[in-house]
């Protein structure tokens, strides 16, 4: 209770004293000494304000873990839980420093009774990283003056930009350590291959008896073997691919290192030797050391040491100065360990890697090309480059598959489907 209405609530039963005083007595004193707390209980009635803990606000995020480019709707509710009208109430949510408003306004103007709740809602465009919205500003009337305050809401308080990928599945350009890629060879694994004649070391469980009863003759099933593959990550980050749709969405190289950081994840936890190169970012830019004193590379490896210079280099490569290559496809293929295969990834908004998917076709290294769409603007310009972009998809999938990668939707499912049908592990 504020200082206010104390003091109303003692001129109350003092005004009504007097007042009946002066009706008995008919004295007309007691009626002019009723007017002086009258006045101070209209002068309270008028200039008492709001409580600020009155005001209750709480936060719901549509969608706490989206992906990058996707739009989040936040909804704000605000309830007045004093005793107050709040006439003039003026609420600012807390937006995390780096997220865009794509629709609607983080600021509000209402009115609300007591007891009343009332929403507003904005639209925020998803980027990679963790985001945590910080206290709601309100401003209220308080007499004459206005008084501002910060509320922490109550609900959801945090983004998290990233999903997994279920599983990655890659080209049949293995070593010979045991792993979870399938190829063409028959032997031991789970998947049928085919049939051979039976040896007599061979164990009884790959013998198959239906052949037996149709031929008399025993034969042994051989399965595609399972082995490890040795891959290397390209990303792509030269000048001309950090280009964003529009102010605040996330640029080509922040969706491709978002992409290529999730698969490299998944790759881990296998047996796969996984190695990393970057185009258009100068070793002396990233912490990690390179292994080459050209690019920014890293060669295939597996274990602890390998795995935080990789993460560690996706991190930096956001902030470090960006430029276009030169003589990108030599030195590129100079590099590349024998038996490899390359997962590009790329925004694809000039032609600089379609010499390079030639001459890795030419000289058997398998590649596959994850590229995510910028090109999603409304805009004049942009539809042209979405033109652009269409045309070399089609040319450059003559030397690779091209998973096109529609950054409104998740990437886990469209890149994980579409990697399961590239390498015919599903073909639905």
């Amino acid at each position: 209770m504020n200082e206010s209405y104390r003091a109303w609530s003692y001129a109350l039963p003092v005004t009504v004293t007097l007042i009946l005083l002066g009706v008995v007595s008919g004295r007309p004193e007691f009626f002019v000494a009723a007017v002086i707390p009258a006045v101070f209980i209209l002068f309270s009635k008028i200039s008492r304000s709001p409580s600020e803990e009155a005001l209750e606000l709480e936060r719901s995020i549509s969608d706490e873990a989206p992906g990058p480019g996707e739009e989040v709707e936040i909804t704000v509710s605000a309830k007045n839980d004093g005793s107050t009208t709040m006439t003039d109430l003026r609420i600012v949510d807390g937006v995390p420093e780096g997220l865009k408003v794509t629709d609607g306004s983080p600021r509000s103007s209402i009115a609300l009774s007591p007891g009343k709740e009332k929403q507003f809602s904005y639209s925020l465009v998803a980027r990679r990283g963790s985001y945590v919205f910080e206290s709601a500003k309100a401003e209220f009337s308080s007499g004459s003056n206005k008084k501002g305050v910060e509320v922490e809401a109550s609900g959801d308080k945090e983004i998290q930009v990233g999903t997994e990928i279920q599983e990655a599945v890659l080209r049949d350009k293995t070593d010979l350590q045991t792993g979870d890629l399938v190829t063409r060879d028959g032997g031991s694994g789970v998947e049928f291959h085919s049939l051979r004649d039976y040896k007599s070391s061979d164990p009884i469980s790959r013998i198959e008896w239906r052949h037996m009863a149709k031929t008399g003759d025993l034969a042994t099933k051989n399965f595609r073997e399972e082995r490890s593959g040795k891959i290397i990550i390209v990303l792509d980050a030269r000048e001309s691919s950090d280009r964003k749709a529009d102010e605040g969405h996330p640029t080509g190289v922040d969706l491709s290192a978002y992409a290529a950081r999730t698969v490299f994840k998944l790759l881990d936890k296998s047996r796969h030797r996984t190695g990393l190169a970057v185009l258009g970012v100068n070793p002396e830019d990233v912490t990690a050391t390179s292994d080459s004193p050209v690019l920014q590379y890293i060669r295939p490896g597996s274990g602890r040491r390998p795995r935080q210079k990789i993460l560690g280099t996706l991190e930096d490569v956001q902030k470090a100065d960006k430029h276009d290559e030169d003589e990108m496809t030599s030195r590129l293929y100079r590099m590349l360990p024998p038996d490899s295969q390359i997962l590009f990834f790329s925004p694809l908004l000039d032609d600089g890697l379609e010499d390079t998917l030639k001459l890795l076709d030419t000289h058997g290294f398998p590649s596959t090309v994850v590229s995510p769409d910028v090109t999603y603007a409304d805009s004049p310009a942009a539809r042209l480059e979405a033109v652009e972009r269409d045309l070399r998809v089609k040319e450059l999938r003559k030397w690779a598959p091209v998973i096109d990668w529609d950054v409104k939707r998740p990437m886990s499912i469209q890149v994980s489907k579409a990697l399961r049908r590239i390498y015919m592990r599903d073909k639905r």
